[in-house]
């Protein structure tokens, strides 16, 4: 069950058209061009595709998308987090009937949670569906601590992995001191992405992984097969392309997704760099600045 969970799972952007609808033939396009290039997996409406600014409807319409095209090439995973347990019920057991391989829940947000109120939204989610649950550890901007996470983990069989997208990287090492193999760890900071593989992660759910996919699979398998020579290349190429993308993109945090959308403009991937209100478009001078950035990489002429 955990081997699905492993690998490069691609946290893909939600394409829009011209009119901020969910562009189908982008994303079926999308699709196709991360598994080309070598994707381990899919995670759709995570922080990256803007599901906290889609309805319940526009949310299962895009899994059904998704898993209609993936069509079993990879697993595919989406993020079911809500505030209220029952809505994300509701969202995860769509996702296990339309299909999806596991679901990714953030901790409930807007309104400050008790730890046990935080313990049972999970345990909850878990127990109503029978397929994986990655907790995310630091969805919603909450960080979950390492003690109650071990709570969370212990309160279901099917929680099976956590993705941690907080500067703790450490956690890394100490889940897997207590869990061993009955949890799959995945890092979810792009900036900390060698740094959680040297502690152990086995899986990456990563933005920038949109626009560098292949490079992205490739230092996940030197990590992962530890060959010396691999390593190197690894560490060259994520200081070289990788971080300068991760550095221009997430510098601003509100304009990140802009930027990745951005540059699959360029890339010819999909149609449009819309992204939802409150979020706004790039101005002139991010837009110059990450065109450099994708020239120097060799990601555009």
């Amino acid at each position: 069950m955990n081997e699905k969970l492993k690998g490069n799972h691609c946290l893909i952007v939600t394409p829009f058209d011209s009119s901020g609808g969910i562009d189908e033939t982008s994303t079926r396009k999308l699709i196709d061009f991360l598994i080309s290039q070598g994707v381990h997996g899919i995670l759709g409406l995570g922080t990256t595709g803007e599901f906290f600014l889609l309805s319940s409807g526009e949310r299962e319409h895009f899994m059904k998308i998704v898993v209609e095209h993936v069509n079993k090439r990879v697993p595919v995973g989406f993020c079911c987090g809500h505030s209220g347990t029952e809505p994300a019920i509701k969202l995860s057991q769509i996702a296990e009937k339309l299909g999806a391989d596991y679901v990714m829940i953030t901790p409930p947000y807007y309104f400050v949670t008790s730890r046990d109120g935080i313990r049972e939204h999970f345990k909850a989610i878990a127990r109503s569906i029978r397929i994986p649950l990655m907790v995310y550890d630091g969805g919603g901007n909450i960080e979950i601590p390492f003690d109650l996470l071990s709570e969370i983990i212990k309160s279901s069989d099917n929680i099976t992995s956590v993705k941690i997208s907080v500067p703790s990287p450490l956690k890394v090492k100490q889940i897997y001191e207590i869990f061993g193999e009955k949890v799959v760890v995945i890092c979810g900071m792009d900036a900390l992405t060698l740094l959680m593989l040297s502690h152990g992660a086995q899986g990456l759910t990563l933005g920038v992984a949109n626009v560098l996919p292949k490079e992205i699979s490739f230092i996940y398998k030197a990590y992962q097969e530890k060959k010396n020579e691999d390593v190197h290349q690894a560490n060259k190429l994520f200081h070289e392309k990788v971080l300068p993308l991760v550095n221009v993109a997430l510098g601003v945090r509100t304009e990140y997704i802009q930027c990745f959308k951005y540059a699959l403009v360029k890339l010819g991937v999909i149609k449009t760099d819309i992204v939802r209100k409150p979020f706004l478009p790039l101005d002139k001078v991010r837009q110059a600045m990450l065109e450099t950035v994708l020239h120097d990489i060799g990601i555009v002429p």
